[in-house]
C-alpha cells in the first residue's frame, strides 16, 4: 500500500515539555515569554504519521456531483420567489381546460385507491398519555372492529408507539383479529418507526435508533416488515433520512410538505414522483422512489383533487353528530350517486395531470380521525355506493377502491415498468426551507425551545455510552461465563429501553422542533430526565463490572457514582421542579490521608487525549496517574458571582489519555501545600466598578484607561479580543502567518410574525441591535486552558483556548448562556453572528443534515430573510480559495449567511404572537439555556486552492474536523469511587487497536426481546466523508480504506451468529463468518448483527 507522504504530521518524537501562554494585563503590553511545566507525562508522542495511508482514499472527496434531472439547489436559482399566489387558484387556472373535459373522453384507464388514515401526533396539543386514552386507543379499538366488519375497507397506521401501548392492554381475540388483517394486506404499517420524526432538528443517531426500537417492537410483536413509509407532517424533508429508509429496506416514500414555490415548479412539470438519489452516488444504488402529495395539507379538503370545497363534500364524517359542518355535506343516495360520483371521479383525473401515469391515491383523513365507530360507517357506506357506481359507469375508464399505500406503489411499478413513455426523473437535494403560503417560512422552529434540543442532545450522548458500555459488559460477562440474570446488565436493559424509548419519542416533529403545547414540552422534558437518570444508572452498573477485581460477581450497587460538573459553562441546567439526587454540582471531598479514584470511561472508538475539568474541595489537589505519576494541573475559581468565587470549591483541570473505548482511573488527593505541577489561574476584571474582597487567587483589575486588546494563543493560534465587550475580533493562524477578521457579535432582531414555527425577520429587520457594546469581562489565564467570560444580564459568553497539544488546541470553543426570563414581552430572535473577512463569494455557505452529509446553500435576494435561515445540526461553514471557517455545533439551530463573509445562527427566541399554525399561542416559556460551539479555522494544505469553490462539486468536512465534531458530540464520562470498592489498577481495554480516524462506531446497541431479554448486539458503523485539502497534522490514529476485522479488533469477541443486516436491523443482507472482515465505502452507515 502507497504511503500518502505528505500527511506526514509534524510531530515524530515524543514532545518533553509543552509551551504555555502566559498573558500579562495592567501597564505591560503584548504577550509574555512562554512558560513551561516540566513534565513527561503527555502530550504522547504521535505514534502513525501517516493519516491517509492510500492516496485513492481521496478520491471520493474530489468528485463532482452526481447528475440527476432535478436538484433542488437549481431549482431555487430557478423559481421567482417574488411571485405570490394562492396554491389552489394556481392549480385550478392551470387545469381550466382539462377541467372541462368529459369525463368519457379519456383514453387510458385511471386506478384510485383510497386510502383511509389517521394522523396521530405523539404529542402536540396533548400529551402522549393524554392523546393516547382520548383519542387513539378508541382509533385503534375501533379500526379492529370495523375492519372485520367491512370487508372491502383499508386502513394504514404508521407509528409504533401508540400500538405499543395499545398491544399491551388489547385483548388476544384483538390482537388475532389485527394479525389477520395484517396478513390480509387491507391494514398497512408504515414507517413502523417509533415515531414520524422531524427531519431538521434531528441527528442521524436518534433517527435510525427510533427506527431501530419501532422495528424491533414489531417484530417481537407483530411479525411485520414495513415496505413504504409515509411522513405527511414533517416541515420540509432532509436528504438523509432517503439514504436511511433506503439502507433500512424501504422500497419507496410519500412526503407532502415542500416549498409551495418547488412544489408547484414541480407539479407543472409532472416531477411530484422520482427516484431520490443521495449527491455522491454516481451508481444510483442509494436510490428511494418517492411520491410527493400535491397539495397543501394530508387533510380530506385538501387531498381529493385541486378544489377544496369539492372534497370537502366527500368527507362524510361530517354527517356525524360530532362533524365539522364545514360545508353541507350530503350523504350518497340513488337520487344523487351520478352526480356525486362524476365530480369526484372529475377530481381525480385532475390530480393525476400532476403525474406521468394513470393511477392516484386519496388519503381519506386527518388529525386523530375514526375514533368514532360512526365515521367508519358513514365513509364506508357512502363511498362503497361511490365505488361501485364509478366502476360501473365503464365509459369513465375509472377504477376506485380501498387500498393501502403498498397498492398504489404497486401499481405505479406496475405502470412505469411495462411503458417506455413513462420515464420516472432522478433527484437529489432536500426540501428546506418549507413555506406553506406567501413569504411565511418555518425556519423558526429550527431554533425554538433550544434548551429541549440540548436536553435531547444530552440524552443521545448518554444513551448512546451506555448502550456501548453495557454491550462491553455483556461481551466480558459472557466470556468469564458469568450469568447476566445474577448481573446488574439483566436491570441495564430495562433502563436503556427507558431511555431509547424516551429518546424516539422526543424524534417526532412537534416535539424536538419545540412547536407543542408547554405543559406538552414539560412532558417531553420529563421523559428525556428520567432517560438520562437511566442511562447514567446503566453506565454505573456497566462500569463497576468492568472495573471490578472480583469477575466473578457483580459489584454491588452505589460503588460508582457518575460526576456530573454543572457548572455555569457545562452543557445543561435542569428546571429547578425536576428533582434528582443528581441535580447539584457534584464536588469530590479530598483530604491529605486518602487518595480519591476518579475514573473516566471513553465511548469512541479513538484514542482519546482531552482536557478535563472536575469540582475538588481544595485548591493544592494532586493528579497522579495509575504508574503514581504526577500529572500537571491548572485550578480554576468556581464563581458564586460576577466577580466572587467559593472557598471551598475549585475547578481542577488536567489531561486525560484514555483508550479508545476504554476506561482509566487517576488519582486525586490534597496535597499539603502548593504544588509547581499544579498552578493556580489568575483572574483579570475589565470593567468592573467595585474590587472583591480577598480570594485565594491573584486578581488584577484592569485600569480605566486600559485599551489594549485581550489575547489568549497558543502554539497554533492567536485571538484577539476587545476588551470592553469581550468579543472575538480576529485569529491569527501560526502555521500560515496569516490573520482572518472575525469579528463576533450577539445581537437581537425585533421580529414580526415570529411564532413556533415561522420566522419573522423581514429586510427592515436586517441590522440588528448588538446585545452590548460594554459588559464586565473576566479573563482566566492558565497553563492548560484561559477563558474569556462575558457578564451581561442577558447571557454570559465563555470562549476558551486551550494550550496543550490535543485536539481542543485546534479550535475556539465558545459557550453561550441566555437567560430570556429577565427579558419583557418582546417578540425578538437572539442571534450570534461571525463577521470576517473571507470572501464566500455568490454567497454560498454549507450546512449539515442531520450531523450526516453537507448541502450547499446561497444566498438569494428573491427569497425573503426567513426562507435564506437553513437547519443546521452539528456543522456549517463558509470559505473562499484558501480557507475554510466551520461553525461546530452541540445542538441545532437556524444558520445563514446573509452577506459575504457573514455566518449567524439564532440562539434563543421569544414569542408572544401565535403564528396560526395551530398551536395557537406563542413560545415563551424560555428557559435558561447553555449552548456550545467550536470555531475552526482551516487553511488550505500547502496554499492550494480549495477544489470546492467551482460549482459542480461536493463539499465534505475535513477529517480533523470529523475528529473534533466526535470529540464534541460524545463527552468524556467521568465517576468517582465509593467506600472500599476494590478498582483494578490497569486501565481497561475494549479495543487491540484503535478504528480508523473516517469510520465512527455508531453504536453497540443491546437488543432485548417482547420479554425484555437479551437477544444479542448491534453493530452500527458509519464512514466519513471526508476532504484531503486540509491538513491532518494533530490526528494520531489512520484511515485503511474502511476495512475492519471485528474479530481483531474487539477483545471478547467470541460469536456465535455474525450478520450484515439492513440499517434498522429487519432484514438480513448476508451471513457472516465471524472472522470476517467489513468493507464500508466512504459516507455508508452499516449495521451489523452478532450474538455471544
Amino acid at each position: 500500500m502507497m504511503k500518502f507522504p505528505r500527511r506526514v504530521a509534524a510531530a515524530g518524537a515524543v514532545i518533553t515539555v509543552i509551551f504555555i501562554v502566559y498573558l500579562f494585563y495592567g501597564d505591560k503590553k503584548g504577550i509574555a515569554k512562554s512558560k513551561l511545566i516540566d513534565s513527561h507525562i503527555w502530550p504522547i508522542q504521535i505514534e502513525n504519521p501517516y493519516i491517509i495511508q492510500d492516496s485513492s482514499e481521496c478520491k471520493f472527496g474530489e468528485q463532482v456531483r452526481v447528475r440527476t434531472h432535478i436538484n433542488t439547489f437549481d431549482v431555487h436559482q430557478k423559481v421567482d420567489y417574488r411571485i405570490y399566489e394562492d396554491e389552489e387558484a394556481l392549480v385550478l387556472r392551470a387545469l381550466k381546460e382539462k377541467s372541462k373535459k368529459p369525463l368519457e373522453s379519456y383514453d387510458n384507464k385511471l386506478q384510485a385507491f383510497i386510502i383511509p388514515h389517521s394522523h396521530n401526533d405523539p404529542g402536540w396539543l396533548k400529551t402522549l398519555d393524554m392523546y393516547y386514552k382520548e383519542d387513539t386507543k378508541s382509533i385503534l379499538d375501533n379500526a379492529v372492529r370495523k375492519l372485520m366488519e367491512h370487508k372491502n375497507m383499508t386502513f394504514v397506521w404508521v407509528e409504533s408507539v401508540f400500538l405499543s401501548m395499545w398491544w399491551k392492554t388489547a385483548s388476544k381475540y384483538a390482537k388475532a383479529d389485527f394479525l389477520k388483517l395484517i396478513e390480509s394486506k387491507r391494514l398497512e404499517i408504515l414507517n413502523g418507526g417509533w415515531v414520524v420524526p422531524d427531519e431538521a432538528t434531528t441527528h442521524y443517531f436518534a433517527i435510525i435508533d427510533q427506527l431501530i426500537e419501532g422495528h424491533q417492537w414489531l417484530e417481537f410483536n407483530v411479525g411485520v416488515k414495513p415496505k413504504n413509509t409515509w411522513a405527511l407532517d414533517p416541515f420540509g424533508y432532509s436528504a438523509s433520512v432517503p439514504y436511511i429508509m433506503k439502507q433500512a429496506g424501504f422500497d419507496n416514500m410519500a412526503i407532502l410538505r415542500i416549498n409551495t414555490h418547488v412544489k408547484a415548479y414541480l407539479r407543472e412539470r409532472q416531477q411530484l414522483e422520482f427516484n431520490w438519489r443521495q449527491q455522491w452516488d454516481s451508481s444510483g444504488s442509494s436510490d428511494i422512489f418517492c411520491h410527493v402529495a400535491p397539495y397543501k395539507l394530508y387533510s380530506v379538503k385538501h387531498s381529493c383533487g385541486p378544489n377544496t370545497y369539492t372534497c370537502l363534500l366527500f368527507d362524510f364524517a361530517q354527517l356525524s353528530s360530532y362533524g365539522s359542518k364545514e360545508v353541507d355535506v350530503q350523504p350518497v343516495t340513488k337520487e344523487n350517486v351520478h352526480e356525486k360520483a362524476e365530480m369526484l371521479v372529475k377530481q381525480f383525473r385532475l390530480k393525476s395531470q400532476h403525474f406521468r401515469h394513470d393511477a392516484i391515491f386519496f388519503p381519506l383523513g386527518d388529525d386523530f380521525r375514526y375514533n368514532h365507530i360512526e365515521e367508519w360507517d358513514l365513509q364506508y357506506e357512502n363511498y362503497q355506493t361511490l365505488i361501485k357506481y364509478i366502476n360501473s359507469h365503464k365509459s369513465w375508464k375509472t377504477e376506485v377502491k380501498f387500498g393501502t399505500l403498498d397498492d398504489y406503489f404497486t401499481a405505479v411499478k406496475k405502470i412505469t415498468s411495462s411503458s417506455s413513455i413513462v420515464q420516472l426523473p432522478s433527484f437529489q437535494g432536500d426540501f428546506y426551507t418549507y413555506s406553506d403560503q406567501n413569504i411565511q417560512y418555518w425556519s423558526g422552529y429550527f431554533s425554538t425551545r433550544p434548551y429541549d434540543k440540548v436536553l435531547g442532545r444530552t440524552l443521545e450522548a448518554s444513551l448512546r455510552a451506555a448502550e456501548i458500555a453495557n454491550s462491553i459488559a455483556v461481551m466480558f460477562a459472557k466470556k468469564g461465563h458469568l450469568v447476566l440474570e445474577a448481573t446488574a446488565l439483566q436491570a441495564n436493559l430495562k433502563r436503556l429501553v427507558v431511555a431509547r424509548q424516551a429518546l424516539a419519542l422526543f424524534q417526532h416533529h412537534d416535539a424536538i422542533t419545540g412547536t407543542e403545547k408547554p405543559f406538552v414540552a414539560k412532558d417531553y422534558e420529563e421523559r428525556l430526565f428520567r432517560g438520562l437518570q437511566n442511562t447514567q444508572d446503566a453506565l454505573v452498573e456497566s462500569v463497576a463490572l468492568l472495573l471490578s477485581n472480583d469477575k466473578t460477581i457483580s459489584p454491588a450497587p452505589g460503588v460508582l457514582s457518575i460526576a456530573e460538573f454543572k457548572d455555569f459553562t457545562s452543557a445543561l441546567e435542569f428546571d429547578s421542579s425536576q428533582k434528582s439526587n443528581r441535580s447539584v454540582i457534584f464536588n469530590i471531598k479530598i483530604d491529605p490521608e486518602h487518595k480519591k479514584h476518579v475514573i473516566f470511561y471513553n465511548s469512541i472508538a479513538q484514542r482519546r487525549q482531552e482536557v478535563v475539568r472536575i469540582h475538588v474541595s481544595s485548591s493544592n489537589a494532586e493528579v497522579r496517574n495509575i504508574k503514581n505519576e504526577i500529572i500537571p494541573s491548572q485550578i480554576n475559581p468556581v464563581w458564586t458571582s460576577k466577580d466572587r468565587s467559593a472557598s471551598e470549591r475549585f475547578e481542577l483541570i488536567f489531561v486525560v489519555d484514555i483508550p479508545p473505548l476504554g476506561i482509566k482511573t487517576y488519582h486525586i488527593k490534597q496535597t499539603e501545600s502548593e504544588s509547581s505541577q499544579n498552578k493556580l489561574a489568575r483572574v483579570t476584571l475589565h470593567n468592573f466598578k467595585t474590587k472583591t474582597k480577598k480570594s485565594k487567587f491573584q486578581i488584577v483589575y484592569a485600569t480605566k484607561g486600559h485599551d489594549q486588546d485581550i489575547v489568549l494563543e497558543n502554539n497554533r493560534l492567536q485571538a484577539v479580543f476587545s476588551h470592553s465587550s469581550g468579543m472575538l475580533k480576529t485569529i491569527f493562524h501560526k502555521a500560515t502567518k496569516s490573520k482572518t477578521t472575525i469579528n463576533l457579535e450577539l445581537c437581537n432582531y425585533k421580529t414580526f410574525g415570529s411564532g413556533a414555527y415561522l420566522l419573522g425577520i423581514w429586510r427592515s429587520h436586517r441590522n440588528p441591535q448588538l446585545l452590548f457594546t460594554s459588559t464586565p469581562v473576566r479573563v482566566i489565564h492558565g497553563e492548560i486552558v484561559s477563558e474569556i467570560h462575558i457578564l451581561d444580564q442577558t447571557v454570559t459568553q465563555v470562549v476558551r483556548m486551550y494550550h496543550v497539544s490535543t485536539l481542543q488546541s485546534e479550535s475556539v470553543e465558545i459557550i453561550n448562556t441566555f437567560d430570556l426570563t429577565v427579558q419583557g414581552r418582546m417578540d425578538t430572535e437572539f442571534v450570534m453572528r461571525l463577521n470576517t473577512n473571507i470572501n464566500n463569494t455568490n454567497g454560498i455557505f454549507y450546512t449539515d443534515l442531520n450531523g450526516f452529509q453537507m448541502m450547499k446553500r446561497k444566498t438569494l435576494e428573491s427569497l425573503p430573510i426567513a426562507g435564506n435561515f437553513y437547519p443546521m445540526t452539528s456543522m456549517a461553514y463558509i470559505q473562499n480559495a484558501h480557507l475554510r471557517l466551520s461553525l461546530l455545533s452541540g445542538q441545532s439551530h437556524a444558520v445563514a449567511s446573509l452577506k459575504t463573509g457573514r455566518l449567524e445562527l439564532i440562539l434563543d427566541r421569544a414569542s408572544f404572537t401565535d403564528d396560526a399554525r395551530g398551536l395557537g399561542e406563542g413560545v415563551n416559556d424560555n428557559k435558561k439555556t447553555r449552548t456550545k460551539f467550536l470555531l475552526l479555522l482551516e487553511p488550505s494544505e500547502n496554499g492550494r486552492p480549495l477544489r470546492h469553490n467551482r460549482n459542480d462539486t461536493l463539499s465534505f468536512p475535513s477529517l480533523l474536523s470529523h475528529s473534533i465534531t466526535t470529540i464534541f458530540a460524545q463527552p468524556v464520562y467521568i465517576f468517582t469511587a465509593q467506600g472500599n470498592f476494590q478498582i483494578q489498577p490497569a486501565p481497561f481495554y475494549f479495543l487491540n487497536k484503535p478504528f480508523p480516524c473516517d469510520v465512527h462506531l455508531v453504536n453497540l446497541r443491546n437488543l432485548v426481546n417482547q420479554h425484555g431479554h437479551f437477544e444479542g448486539i448491534a453493530l452500527l458503523l458509519h464512514r466519513y466523508g471526508f476532504e484531503c485539502d486540509f491538513p491532518t497534522t494533530s490526528l494520531s490514529c489512520s484511515t485503511n480504506n474502511g476495512e475492519l476485522t471485528p474479530a481483531q479488533l474487539f477483545k471478547y469477541w467470541n460469536v456465535k451468529d455474525f450478520q450484515e443486516m439492513s440499517l434498522s436491523l429487519m432484514h438480513q443482507k448476508r451471513q457472516l463468518k465471524p472472522m470476517e472482515s467489513i468493507q464500508l465505502k466512504p459516507m455508508e452507515i452499516g449495521a451489523y448483527y452478532f450474538k455471544v
